[in-house]
């Protein structure tokens, strides 16, 4: 028998062990784990009779073959849920889909919703200069970062780091608004020790600009309702493994290293 080892019991290591003992080929399929905890960054934490998901993260794709194996494992809801009811949602489900009050393995279809509280206000992410921006920042802040995106715009740094890749496009008053410390804080190290794009907070931001948020924002609403599935590793797992409190009883063998 044939042994595949796969480093780390996130979404993607979790996937493709599933995905080779569905070959049916007989592999012995060990995933290592550095924590106690399996999900990765999609993991679900409870903490003092909460649950709080990490992120945030949701699963969110285009592309059919990914949702059809989401789907295989997670059934979409067919009927609303709690907080559905008591928020108002309206949205279009399927007729044959899990009552989500009744069964724990149903994907929830959730509005795509990233903000940054700042200020004690939430902010539009990624960031956009709409009316909500302006109010939440006050006159003077926005004259500030107004007067430093222009001029980020007409002296533009050489992007030798990922601190002159934020400040060329939001402008250096923006940037130490919203990135500066974020960046610094999820990945222990300076933006102006990162290349460009050598993080994965750049790379969310890559084709991002104000002016392209700004223009974006004149087309269209922003605000407007964007529906996507959305469903954390704890109802994914217990789908695939059968046992939703026991690790060791899934089809694959998660050990700690």
């Amino acid at each position: 028998m044939k042994k595949i080892v796969i480093i780390g019991a996130g979404p993607a290591g979790l996937t493709a062990g599933y995905e080779f003992l569905k070959l049916n080929k007989g592999y012995e399929v060990v995933i290592l784990e550095a924590t106690a905890a399996i999900g990765g960054i999609a993991r679900t934490i409870a903490h003092q009779g909460n649950r709080m998901d990490i992120g945030g993260h949701r699963f969110f794709s285009k592309d059919p073959r990914v949702n059809a194996w989401w789907r295989e494992i997670m059934p979409l809801q067919g009927k609303p849920s709690l907080d559905d009811r008591l928020l108002g949602r309206e949205m279009t489900l399927p007729t044959n889909g899990p009552d989500p009050d009744r069964e724990d393995r149903v994907m929830l279809k959730r509005r795509r919703v990233s903000r940054i509280f700042y200020l004690n206000r939430f902010f539009d992410y990624p960031i956009s200069m709409s009316m909500q921006t302006i109010r939440n920042l006050g006159f003077w802040r926005t004259l500030r970062a107004g007067f430093s995106y222009l001029w980020a715009s007409v002296f533009k740094r050489k992007e030798t780091s990922l601190e002159n890749f934020y400040v060329n496009r939001f402008g250096k008053v923006l940037y130490g608004m919203f990135f500066e410390d974020y960046t610094t804080k999820i990945w222990g190290r300076h933006p102006r020790t990162f290349p460009p794009t050598g993080a994965l907070s750049g790379s969310r931001v890559y084709r991002s600009s104000l002016s392209l948020k700004i223009s974006s924002g004149r087309r269209r609403d922003r605000w407007k309702p964007r529906s996507s599935p959305n469903s954390s590793i704890r109802n994914t797992v217990p789908a695939i493994s059968g046992k939703r409190s026991q690790m060791t009883s899934a089809p694959w063998a998660a050990r700690s290293s």
